[in-house]
């Protein structure tokens, strides 16, 4: 993930996107109420020099709240809207490749859209993700993914002419070790080389390169797609596209064998229906 620097004021609001956007309308609410209160103090004049310090701080503070009080809830404000945002670029991405499961689908991506993607891949596997936005605060990580209490990082590298070498995977491994999570995942836009493989044995890291993400999110749309053929259904029609379908035999998978009806725009249309 590319790095760049931030004010405290991004910062804040980059940690707020990666939460519900209602998240950020409840700090928003919050911080107002509470920088207005601190605002609302009334500061007693005090005379001699022991008491003066301690009055300056006081009336610093009650001023600065004074301005902060609409400062923050605007903040907040804006990273629940970049959150609404963001989940949209999410469902539109893995939309996309659903409909054009293809590992050119992945190279046609940057690495944000490819970060993204990620994120809703792991959402749709049950993950509560965080898409970490801090620059240089990831170590190395880029996504957070919590199921069932346990934590894994994940790494995303959208390189389109260069193989994920083990070095990326100790990186993380290191990682890993050092915030005490459960495991990780490399997510690669391409392939991996043989020495990575090789390291992740017996280590609690899966390396996930571009043909498996296609496959996973296509089977899934398959899935979604399929519907059981009636015994008064002469013509069925494609589930996705209403096109006419043809019977095919699977030659791969849990279904090698078994024969099921496939939209005849195959490979434009994977719309199928089970026999």
């Amino acid at each position: 993930m590319a790095k760049r620097k931030g004010s405290l004021l991004k910062d804040i609001m980059d940690i707020t996107t990666m939460f519900p956007w209602w998240v950020g309308v409840a700090l928003a609410v919050i911080s107002y109420f509470l920088f207005h209160f601190i605002g609302s103090l009334q500061v007693d004049k005090t005379v001699g020099l022991e008491t003066m310090v301690p009055y300056f701080v006081k009336q610093l503070v009650v001023t600065i709240s004074g301005y902060l009080q609409y400062v923050f809830p605007v903040v907040f404000i804006f990273g629940a809207i970049s959150s609404i945002i963001q989940r949209q670029k999410k469902n539109s991405l893995y939309g996309h490749l659903k409909q054009n499961p293809e590992i050119q689908t992945l190279s046609d991506m940057n690495w944000q859209q490819f970060e993204l993607l990620v994120g809703k891949y792991f959402e749709e596997k049950g993950y509560t993700v965080r898409q970490l936005a801090l620059p240089g605060a990831d170590g190395g990580v880029d996504l957070v993914a919590i199921k069932d209490g346990e934590c894994y990082l994940v790494q995303c590298k959208q390189w389109r002419s260069t193989s994920v070498g083990v070095k990326v995977v100790r990186e993380l491994l290191g990682v890993i070790v050092t915030n005490g999570a459960v495991g990780g995942f490399v997510m690669a836009s391409g392939e991996f080389t043989a020495s990575a493989k090789d390291f992740v044995k017996g280590r609690n890291i899966e390396l996930i390169d571009g043909a498996k993400i296609v496959n996973t999110i296509d089977v899934d749309a398959i899935a979604m797609s399929t519907k059981t053929i009636q015994s008064d259904d002469e013509n069925p029609k494609c589930p996705r596209c209403n096109a006419g379908m043809v019977r095919r035999t699977a030659r791969q998978g849990a279904n090698a064998g078994n024969q099921f009806l496939g939209c005849q725009s195959y490979p434009k249309c994977r719309g199928t229906i089970s026999l």
